[in-house]
């Protein structure tokens, strides 16, 4: 098992002499602590390669690959390019193991008071590093444990892609232990759904070349999540006190049926709506509405304000004070900067466009 502990900020290693207080890499004193040092022997040790043990599984292109023996270090030193440099006294202390002289320098990094609660070989390093980081998470996200192998008949190597993964397939003790007892391999605390935005008829339709026609027949009878919102608050008192991005946290979504229905468990759901250009006037009208409008039942009903039905969604949406200010130009330019837009200047330029164009219209509307 590879475990990654993030320390809170006030326990942080942030000294040497922090390093030395929980990390070791040397023979403890035999006489003032002989089962530390048993352990260590058994647990704790590398096993000679290089030169001394050329076939040793560590070794790769004819050198450890974990740079065993490590160099004598007077005191520990953090080391920018990966583990700290942790202190390895040239003070004689050794042991014979298969003929061999075993000294400070076979050490593996080790915490004495894990070593002696579960006598075992532990292997404890500082994560001083983004290096160090980054080797941790990798391992750790990897996915499961597999082991590849050939087969062969007759000489002639046989390659069967499904059978192959059946066969390579390698189950961990741990891994098994878990599906054993039916435990979870995996786990998320949150949902994310999201939400399409999209004009009468104008929801994206996706196809391989030549079967134009029968996507737009997939596309006729299957709704999209807005859509069914619309459907479901025609049937459903309690969606209809709902905005838009509050559906999830109430109802699911089902792909086979294209429907919602009612949540049965308690899952936290994130919502996000698909973010709109505001130089697509319509569709962010359209967006604003949706964020604000409770129960919608139709596109002409986000038309509708006061009973009246307005030709545009921009025009329903000033009505509604959406548009009447700039407080939604601010709160776009301001998340923009929160993401951190590396080409801030086009979202900007989109606005003063959107802004001429309202203008204009407005005059068109004026003088005729």
């Amino acid at each position: 098992m590879h475990l990654l502990i993030i320390l809170h900020n006030s326990y942080k290693i942030h000294e040497v002499d922090h390093i030395d207080k929980f990390i070791k890499a040397e023979l403890p004193n035999p006489n003032i602590h002989p089962q530390l040092y048993e352990r260590v022997k058994s647990f704790m040790i590398h096993n000679p390669c290089g030169l001394l043990n050329p076939a040793s599984p560590c070794m790769v292109d004819g050198k450890c690959s974990k740079q065993y023996p490590k160099d004598y270090q007077q005191a520990t030193e953090f080391n920018r390019s990966g583990w700290p440099l942790y202190q390895r006294s040239e003070n004689g202390s050794s042991f014979i193991q298969n003929q061999i002289e075993i000294d400070n320098r076979w050490v593996v990094p080790y915490n004495p008071f894990l070593l002696m609660k579960f006598n075992a070989h532990i292997n404890v390093e500082a994560c001083c590093s983004i290096h160090a980081i980054k080797y941790l998470y990798k391992y750790i996200h990897k996915g499961h444990d597999s082991a590849l192998i050939r087969l062969q008949q007759n000489g002639t190597t046989m390659y069967d892609e499904i059978q192959n993964y059946v066969d390579t397939r390698y189950v961990s003790s741990c891994e098994a232990t878990y599906r054993i007892q039916s435990q979870k391999l995996l786990d998320r605390s949150h949902v994310i759904q999201r939400l399409p935005v999209h004009l009468p008829d104008e929801q994206s339709v996706v196809f391989a070349a030549g079967q134009e026609e029968m996507a737009l027949a997939r596309a006729a009878i299957r709704k999209t999540k807005l859509i069914g919102w619309f459907e479901l608050n025609q049937i459903n008192s309690t969606a209809r006190s709902l905005k838009y991005a509050e559906v999830p946290h109430f109802f699911t979504w089902s792909q086979s049926n294209h429907c919602w229905n009612s949540r049965q468990n308690h899952h936290s759901s994130l919502t996000r709506l698909y973010v709109v250009s505001p130089r697509h006037a319509e569709r962010f009208a359209l967006r604003l509405l949706l964020l604000n409008v409770k129960g919608a039942t139709s596109f002409e009903f986000l038309r509708t304000f006061n009973g009246i039905l307005y030709p545009s969604f921009q025009e329903a949406a000033r009505k509604r004070g959406l548009l009447s200010s700039d407080e939604e130009i601010e709160e776009c330019l301001q998340e923009a900067v929160a993401i951190e837009t590396p080409k801030i200047c086009d979202p900007f330029l989109h606005i003063c466009l959107f802004l001429m164009e309202q203008k204009f219209c407005r005059m068109q509307t004026t003088f005729g």
